[in-house]
């Protein structure tokens, strides 16, 4: 198999990797939140002494964020473990990769690739939409410094511009990320059309053959 195939294996799987790793990333961050909603609002009731609608709608839309994290946070970890064992299966066959190998490999992503499309097609979306969560808070950052420039000090004024750079990294990855697999799982697409075709094929000949 050319070289140049065996690269393209390699940009795919790492592509694959990075998806499933922000989604991780991603629903651990919401999961953090929810547990900070929930946390802030028990605590605002406490500290009143009375039960609050405001901080109950809060605790619920936290309790169902967190649950909802959580079950991303699963599905994604089952993926990424999923992608992991790919590539150590072409890291260990790597130096020797030859035709049948780098085959067996391509039939074994296809393969991994149609079973969990409905998930993956779904990690896409949510990380764009992370992406543009990370970029609006990254303004939001921003903004907040411009107009409270003078009151911080230089040590506060660093960490929010670090946290702004952070969040502008990540809104670059979660658009990025999506963007480059987009374009492998077009080709997995392809090669799963192919595969269809070639068992409808083989089905017709068989009933050809039992006729």
């Amino acid at each position: 198999m050319a070289t140049k195939t065996v690269a393209k294996v390699q940009r795919e799987l790492n592509s694959y990797q990075g998806l499933t790793t922000l989604n991780i990333v991603f629903g651990g961050l919401v999961m953090a939140f929810a547990i900070s909603f929930i946390v802030q609002s028990i605590n605002a009731m406490v500290q009143a002494q009375t039960i609050l609608i405001p901080q109950i709608l809060l605790v619920g839309i936290g309790v169902a964020a967190g649950g909802l994290a959580i079950r991303w946070l699963i599905s994604s970890a089952e993926l990424l473990e999923g992608v992991t064992d790919l590539k150590d299966e072409y890291n260990k066959n790597k130096a020797t990769q030859d035709d049948e190998q780098t085959v067996n490999l391509l039939v074994k992503m296809t393969s991994h690739y149609r079973q969990n499309k409905p998930t993956i097609k779904t990690m896409m979306t949510l990380s764009r939409i992370a992406g543009a969560c990370f970029l609006v808070n990254g303004a939001y950052i921003l903004v907040t410094v411009a107009i409270g420039f003078g009151g911080f000090s230089t040590w506060e004024l660093f960490l929010q511009v670090l946290g702004a750079g952070f969040n502008f990294a990540m809104a670059g990855a979660s658009f990025a990320i999506p963007h480059f697999f987009g374009n492998y799982s077009k080709v997995w697409d392809y090669r799963i059309e192919q595969t269809m075709k070639a068992e409808n094929q083989l089905q017709q000949q068989l009933g050809d053959f039992e006729e």
